[in-house]
């Protein structure tokens, strides 16, 4: 008999002797991946699943393959230096938004690791649970939701992660959640080094991507199927099972025997395979028997590039690339400029081979001949012909309307009338003769007009223009210019308005810029200074005297927008909290309890316990927050005590159940749960069936989740399968194997068509019925279910049991 174990933390000591071989599977790849990034520089996995489907186990042996020797730390207590910190149950104990924060925002690579019901996992990452009601967030789920987003995607692991384990144990398995690690880990020290005597070499994490971890199928399993696999796209299909299993000489076999039974695609997929294997001849022969695909690639790398110069030649475009380079590779340079020459996509090349071969008066007439102006421009240069390259720009300019070319005409004199005539032909080169005229203090008259012709493309320009317009005096057009661009000006408006002593137009557009901008002007101290005198749109003055320096400026600018009237209590307590006033702040929201500002008290409550940990103004925050930060600070009996205090309180029966489970109590937290359900209190019926487990009730806790499968089944409710399979896995384990078929076989009947076939296919092979799981499969293969199908693809490869006549 082989136990797995369950619930069991890494680095435990004392596992059976007789603990099931680890079996790779695929979720390993993507795991041993996340782990080894996260010790980089720092992460957080979360694997998520259903009960009792090895989540800590596949965690446990991932960390001993990837993580073999650094420090582990059960908890979020901080490690010196680097470490693995085991967060456990996700689902009844998680930790703090700000504790998984801190630890991977100290400086020190931390790699946080916990596991999820993949059930409460989209619970709290849903949309569900969210809402405002009068100003207030209620989203129910807030907390958990911020605490897991560091994490990102999780790591899902299914059922057949048990079932791999079933196929590498020597015997019989038996599922033994009571048996595990966690009492031996409660007398030891908080933190050890992951056991080095049993930990494997860290992998080779590119490897593991590149190959795909599986389960092998077991030869019986392979033979059965080979002898049913009668039609030629069964056997194709097989082989490309075997492949994906990177069982070669199986798959090619099978492969094989697709091509004779005539299948037209296994010769390309017996291609690709061989020339994986580097068989290239084979690989060619097969591409062309199955398609008629040529491969010119192939051949060069077999050394017949002569062949596959005659297939490249054959084509009529697309390949004049490969094909030139061979070409030239055998010495047919001639034969390789002609190429070039047809092709209206190698211009390009073609001048650089014949400059390369030194015949610099072909290149130059084919510019002149396929009208590449800046090509034959440059080489005109190259050659020092510079008068025949500015020609040949100025024709690109006024012709083409080619920016690039103008940029490379000398001397600016040129450059300039180019430009004009450019502009004159109907290019759209406004810009770049703008930018020319504003290098030339006696054309800004004509860079004026320009910039008012160009129909808003030059408005990037418009600061320039201003400050040119500025220096020779003539401010007033510069403002003209500003207010009229529709580019990003008003910082520029501001403080040339400044500048010309309009305070009061410039303090108009203060809110119209951002802060940032404003901070970066050399007028940033006095718009600071304007703005204080009229602390209007605060929010704004406050980030500006932030981002100047000013902190102590800004908390007095919002203390005069209160008195000004407006509402800025936030912002005034969150300068003080930045300033490390922090009594100033308390007193600050005592002054907007004294004025009857809503919610005041309650915000001094979170000021106080957010800064300094203490529970205050009870009667503002509610028994419900105080219990709920009590239990945050790990004050379990005080938040028990509160609750005990109020019986009566039905905000408080949930707390009250957990915090007597946890503390080992589940007997009276069942009467807890049953209390708050007369009382019509919501809570997770799986924490009164934890409950009742813990209190060995097991009938009880299956009629609970028999009343909650029939409520969701009533409401239509998707997650009614979810439920069942619980059901169907408690009714397992209490030894009532037939029950938990039944339940699944309605489940089939009600939809014949849906994917309850492989739930009840892998019950019935984990309780060693594979008869039965094979006829309920061949009756779902007869009415030509898809679903069914799957579950046999499946049952193929995971489950080791002889499968049944019939498809």
């Amino acid at each position: 008999m082989v136990t797995l174990v369950h619930d069991c933390p890494p680095g435990a000591v004392g596992l059976p002797d007789d603990l099931a071989p680890y079996a790779l599977r695929d979720i390993d790849r993507v795991l041993r991946r996340r782990l080894a990034e996260a010790a980089q520089g720092g992460g957080f996995v979360v694997l998520t699943g259903r009960r009792r489907t090895g989540r800590t186990r596949c965690a446990y042996e991932a960390l001993h393959a990837v993580l073999s020797g650094h420090e582990l730390v059960m908890g979020v207590a901080a490690a010196a230096g680097p470490a693995v910190y085991w967060l456990g149950d996700l689902d009844t104990d998680p930790p703090s938004q700000h504790d998984v924060e801190r630890l991977l925002t100290r400086g020190v690579p931390a790699v946080l690791v916990g596991v999820l019901h993949s059930a409460t996992f989209d619970r709290f990452t849903g949309t569900g649970g969210r809402d405002r009601y009068d100003g207030l967030d209620l989203d129910e789920f807030g907390d958990q939701r911020r605490m897991l987003r560091p994490a990102g995607e999780p790591v899902r692991v299914d059922a057949h992660f048990i079932r791999a384990e079933r196929l590498a144990a020597p015997g019989p398995v038996r599922l033994a959640p009571d048996v595990g690690a966690t009492p031996a880990l409660e007398d030891r020290a908080d933190r050890w080094r992951i056991a080095g005597d049993t930990a494997v070499p860290a992998p080779d994490v590119e490897a593991m991507a590149r190959a795909r971890l599986t389960v092998p199928v077991p030869a019986h399993v392979w033979a059965a199927a080979e002898r049913e696999a009668a039609t030629a796209e069964e056997v194709l299909r097989l082989g490309r099972a075997a492949w994906d299993r990177l069982d070669e000489e199986r798959a090619e076999r099978l492969l094989r025997r697709a091509r004779d039974l005539g299948h037209p695609r296994a010769a390309r997929h017996l291609g690709v395979l061989t020339e994986r294997q580097g068989r290239l001849a084979e690989a060619v022969e097969l591409y062309r028997e199955g398609s008629g695909w040529q491969r010119p690639d192939l051949l060069r790398a077999l050394g017949r590039t002569e062949e596959a110069v005659a297939i490249l030649l054959e084509r009529s475009a697309g390949a004049e690339p490969q094909l030139v380079e061979m070409l030239v590779e055998l010495g047919r340079d001639e034969e390789a400029t002609a190429v070039r020459r047809r092709s209206p996509l190698m211009g390009h090349s073609l001048v650089a081979s014949l400059v390369e071969q030194g015949r610099d008066e072909e290149a130059i007439a084919v510019c002149r001949e396929s009208e590449r102006r800046v090509d034959l421009g440059r080489l005109l240069d190259s050659l020092g012909r510079a008068e025949e390259a500015a020609a040949v720009y100025r024709d690109a300019v006024v012709i083409d309307g080619d920016w690039f070319a103008a940029r490379s005409l000398n001397p600016p004199a040129a450059r300039l009338e180019a430009l004009r005539a450019g502009v004159a032909a109907g290019h759209n080169l406004h810009g770049e003769l703008l930018g020319e005229l504003l290098s030339h203090p006696g054309a800004i008259d004509e860079a004026v007009a320009v910039y008012r012709d160009s129909e808003g493309f030059c408005d990037d320009q418009a600061p320039r223009l201003a400050e040119v317009l500025e220096a020779q005096g003539r401010a007033e057009e510069a403002v003209a210019v500003l207010s009229e661009s529709s580019g990003e000006t008003v910082p520029a408006l501001i403080g040339l308005l400044l500048r010309l002593g309009r305070h009061g137009a410039a303090r108009e557009l203060f809110p119209l810029a951002r802060p940032e901008e404003l901070a970066e002007l050399p007028e940033a101290g006095l718009i600071a200074d304007l703005w204080i005198a009229d602390p209007a749109d605060a929010h704004l003055l406050g980030e500006l005297l932030r981002l100047t320096g000013r902190a102590a400026d800004e908390v007095e600018a919002y203390r005069a927008a209160l008195a000004a009237g407006q509402d800025a209590w936030y912002l005034l307590v969150d300068a003080l909290r930045a300033a490390g006033r922090l009594d100033e702040a308390v007193e600050v929201w005592e002054s907007a309890i004294a004025a009857g500002v809503p919610d005041a008290a309650a915000h001094l409550a979170d000021l106080l316990w957010h800064e300094r940990r203490e529970l205050v103004q009870v009667a503002a925050i509610g028994r419900g927050t105080l219990v709920y930060r009590l239990r945050r600070l790990g004050r379990a009996a005080e938040a028990r005590a509160v609750c005990e205090a109020h019986p009566e309180d039905d905000d408080l029966r949930r707390d009250h159940a957990e915090l007597l489970h946890e503390a080992g109590r589940s007997a009276e937290a069942v009467e807890v749960y049953r209390r708050a359900e007369a009382a019509g209190v919501g809570f997770p019926k799986r924490d009164l069936v934890a409950a009742l487990l813990a209190t060995g009730r097991p009938e009880e806790a299956i009629e609970v989740w028999r009343d909650e499968l029939a409520g969701r089944e009533r409401a239509g409710q998707d997650s009614a399968r979810e439920v069942r399979q619980t059901l169907a896995e408690l009714l397992e384990a209490d030894g009532r194997g037939d029950e938990a078929v039944a339940l699944w076989r309605d489940a089939v009947a009600d939809r014949p068509g849906g994917a309850a076939y492989r739930v009840l296919v892998s019950l019935l092979d984990g309780l060693g019925r594979g008869g039965e799981a094979g006829e309920v499969l061949a009756v779902a293969w007869a009415a030509g279910s898809h679903a069914a199908r799957e579950a046999q693809v499946a049952r193929l490869a995971r489950v080791a049991v002889p499968p049944v006549s019939g498809r």
